[in-house]
């Protein structure tokens, strides 16, 4: 598991907030700040700080003591991140006024891995330091809240990285779902659509079902004929019964088919129903807001994933009545017949770092552990499981497929795993 450490640091404001978050073992720095003597700025910071607070707690990060007991003292600079051995992603996000008047924290103060200039309407990005190189942004008055997406993917605070499966019927929205491909893309997610992502020669289906649980959260786009696919129905199905994230974008000419998904993008007055075609787009504005909403929302629709899994590993330890307990960093501690174990989860196909994660934190424990780790191995490709079992046994671990959480309980209650 990793640390997130969101920080502010303006005129005003000196304040410091950690979580263990699901997004790998490195620690991430965030540090708002706003150009100095500007009230407008650092009140901006302010509000901004507390929606990326809101965030994390929204995404199911965990609040954990800080340090340096929450008044980040020193500073950027002196943060214990600036001198922790392991991998650490830093990130500047600075809060201007209209001329660019140079930030509390200094953009050469540490080895920043981005810098992200939020500039108001109007503000020439030729007024940025010389040497900055990275790409600002721009906020209207009272708009600060839209930098926040766009910092969750540039820093990684996110539960984890972008990842997108666009659903839909070729014969429905073939030109629509390449239009979102791009829009998402270009917007740093990872998008699975089949009709660019799958090779020749590929068990469609095992790739399908692969896509499906790397993906974490699925955009169907609901058409006028989806219901018809049986594809589509498979791949809604899929989603619900997983709890990944689910988002609908409603087409010209649909009847929401897909009536039970909650978070929606209403576009059926975006072009004309009775003419629209699975070749016809849809303007740019319509696809932008499709994409918005996406970016948006992302995050509170795959915490779903992680809750669930949460209450799966919770409950087949009630029920196995192994001694458990939810640890700061997201994992379980559970033991039984004189054996300790540490039981984490991935949302996705276990691979590396998920192995990394849970087994640091066994070896840490106090006697050591047991490193488990809990995933949707039935998504996994036959050499990919062979990939896994080997890295299981090389590691003295165990991976365990998410529907066999209790069984692996059991074993565990009796120190037998």
């Amino acid at each position: 598991m990793g640390t997130a450490l969101i920080q502010i640091h303006t005129d005003r404001d000196r304040e410091c907030r950690s979580f263990a978050t699901l997004s790998g073992s490195a620690v991430i720095q965030l540090v708002v700040t706003a150009s100095r003597a500007s009230p407008v700025a650092s009140r901006d910071a302010r509000r901004l700080y507390d929606l990326l607070l809101a965030e994390a707690r929204r995404a199911g990060a965990q609040p954990q003591p800080t340090k340096c007991g929450g008044g980040f003292l020193p500073g950027a600079a002196g943060c214990w991140a600036s001198s922790h051995p392991g991998p650490v992603r830093r990130g500047l996000v600075w809060v201007s006024d209209s001329q660019c008047n140079s930030p509390t924290v200094s953009h050469t103060l540490v080895p920043w891995n981005f810098v992200l200039p939020i500039l108001p309407h109007g503000a020439p990005p030729s007024l940025l330091p010389a040497g900055l190189t990275t790409t600002a942004q721009w906020c209207g008055s009272g708009q600060i809240a839209n930098a926040v997406p766009n910092i969750m993917i540039q820093s990684g605070l996110s539960l984890d990285a972008f990842r997108i499966f666009i659903s839909y019927r070729r014969d429905d929205a073939d030109a629509v779902a390449q239009q979102l491909f791009y829009g998402l893309s270009r917007e740093h997610f990872d998008v699975y659509l089949d009709r660019f992502c799958t090779t020749p020669g590929t068990n469609f289906l095992e790739r399908i079902r692969f896509e499906l649980a790397d993906k974490a959260c699925v955009v169907v786009l609901d058409s006028r004929d989806v219901g018809q696919s049986n594809w589509v129905k498979g791949e809604y199905g899929f989603a619900r019964s997983y709890k990944l994230g689910l988002i609908a974008v409603d087409l010209p000419g649909g009847g929401r088919t897909f009536g039970r998904v909650g978070t929606r993008c209403d576009l059926r007055n975006a072009a004309c129903a009775a003419s629209f075609t699975g070749s016809t787009q849809l303007p740019a504005p319509a696809i932008d807001q499709a994409v918005n909403l996406i970016r948006t929302q992302y995050t509170a629709e795959v915490a779903r994933r992680f809750r669930h899994q949460r209450r799966l590993i919770r409950s087949a330890a009630v029920l196995a009545s192994a001694a458990h307990s939810l640890r700061a960093d997201g994992h379980f501690d559970v033991s039984g017949g004189g054996s300790s174990y540490v039981v984490g989860a991935t949302a996705r196909p276990p691979n590396l770092e998920s192995f990394r994660s849970v087994c640091e934190a066994a070896r840490a424990g106090r006697p050591p552990g047991k490193a488990i780790v809990v995933g949707p191995l039935f998504a996994q490709s036959n050499t990919a499981g062979q990939d896994i079992d080997w890295l299981a046994g090389a590691t003295g671990s165990v991976v365990v497929d998410e529907r066999r959480v209790f069984r692996a309980m059991r074993r565990m209650a009796g120190g037998l795993l």
